[in-house]
């Protein structure tokens, strides 16, 4: 009798502590949203990933906080979990947040190797305030502008999909060094290209999809100067060849960058590929060709320096292609910075960014960030070529201060110093982060 009643009282107390558990579980009954200013509504829930009538779970809240400040159009966001007056099992979440000023101007110049380049744009996070992504750029290298205009819906149907456009005016002026930093040789061409594309979001870690690319170029060495096309002569420069093509596209995104304040953390791996082979599309100089750009992002932050933060950027670009147009040219406007901007080229190249964002002073408004930096680079015909032969090299110093209010403005002067293969140095300057 004794041991049936203790069996009845651990059943029972089992029981309670089993109702009470299930008592506790939590349903969310609305979504709200305060400091929005006007900002879609439903493209807000869809990137929180919550919906009314599912279970509330604490981390899920945490994961739609930095989602929210993923966007990097709010900063100061939060959450407050209030119990609904009519059901105590039923909450309703308010996300608190402040807007940023979305809409900005932005100038890029530097200079290196006893050239200037510079390179002016307006972009915008929160354009029609639907979250679509714009941008606008003029960048002008040896006094020849190219026009690049991009529109990008991060959140489309639903945040299921990515979903974007590319489109070019190119209005080229390249130059050939050699190893001493000597010009010998120069190409020119005109040209356009589009870009529709998706991507598919099979989580918010891994995200695939294709597009189409078509391209155009022509006026072939139009603007070089008899004493150019004498140079080019002399060194065996080989021409380019006018063509007009489209080409199927693959893009694979992997990895999440997460956004917080000043500092930002987390790995990104982005490739992008472009060929023609086999398909017999159009190509109007009968080439087929395969181009692959690979980039990785990383950001880590020091846990015991306030806002302070590791970035790296390596970055990969291969091509098949015959055509002098599909040369990647490297150099100091935002790869490689000391040299000039076309100092490097190759069918395949491969550049490596590195800076200490030091947070030094940090107020309500903007901070003040000391950034050592390293960059490194390399170009050849092949992949065992860029491993093989000596990369090209520098350091320096720069500071930035970021606003903290304004979306992605950091004004960004620096100094670089070239290692190898030659002595230059050249300063650099931006509105901008580097990457």
């Amino acid at each position: 009798m004794f041991k049936n009643k203790i069996l009845a009282m651990i059943l029972l107390t089992q029981l309670i502590i089993f109702s009470e558990c299930f008592s506790q579980t939590k349903i969310i009954k609305g979504i709200e949203f305060k400091g929005n200013e006007n900002t879609s509504i439903d493209k807000l829930k869809s990137i929180t990933q919550l919906n009314s009538g599912e279970e509330y779970n604490k981390s899920k809240i945490d994961i739609a906080i930095q989602n929210i400040k993923n966007t990097t159009v709010f900063t100061n966001v939060t959450a407050d979990i209030k119990e609904s007056t009519e059901n105590k099992n039923e909450i309703n979440i308010i996300f608190n947040m402040e807007k940023k000023w979305t809409i900005i101007p932005y100038i890029i110049a530097g200079s290196g190797g006893g050239t200037s380049y510079y390179s002016v744009g307006v972009f915008d996070t929160n354009l029609f305030n639907e979250f679509y992504s714009s941008n606008l750029n003029i960048r002008v290298e040896n006094n020849k502008p190219n026009i690049s205009l991009s529109l990008v819906d991060n959140y489309a149907f639903e945040n299921k999909v990515i979903m974007g456009t590319i489109a070019n005016v190119i209005n080229k002026k390249e130059i050939y060094f050699d190893t001493n930093n000597k010009e010998i040789g120069y190409i020119s061409y005109k040209g356009s290209s589009v870009n529709p594309y998706f991507l598919w979001k099979f989580n918010e870690y891994f995200a695939y999809g294709l597009g189409v690319l078509y391209q155009e170029f022509s006026e072939i060495n139009d603007i070089l100067s008899n004493d150019e096309v004498n140079t080019n002569q002399q060194n065996s420069i080989k021409m380019p060849y006018s063509y007009s093509t489209v080409s199927l596209q693959s893009r694979l995104n992997l990895g999440i960058i997460n956004f917080n304040d000043l500092t930002q953390s987390g790995v990104q791996f982005t490739s992008l590929i472009n060929t023609t082979a086999g398909l017999n599309l159009t190509n109007s100089n009968k080439e087929d060709y395969n181009d692959t750009t690979i980039t990785i992002l990383g950001f880590y932050p020091i846990s015991f320096l306030k806002s302070t933060y590791i970035a790296s950027r390596l970055g990969f670009y291969g091509t098949d292609s015959k055509n002098p147009i599909k040369l990647s040219f490297l150099g100091g406007l935002d790869k490689l910075r000391g040299f000039h901007y076309s100092q490097f080229n190759g069918k395949t190249a491969y550049y490596l960014n590195f800076e200490f964002r030091y947070t030094a002073w940090e107020g309500n408004i903007f901070a003040f960030q000391v950034v050592p930096f390293f960059d490194m680079a390399n170009t050849g015909d092949d992949v065992n070529h860029i491993i093989s032969q000596q990369s090209a090299s520098s350091y320096g110093m720069g500071i930035r201060i970021p606003f903290k209010n304004i979306n992605k403005i950091a004004v960004r002067i620096d100094f670089a110093q070239s290692i190898t293969p030659f002595k230059i140095n050249g300063y650099s300057f931006g509105l901008t982060q580097l990457f």
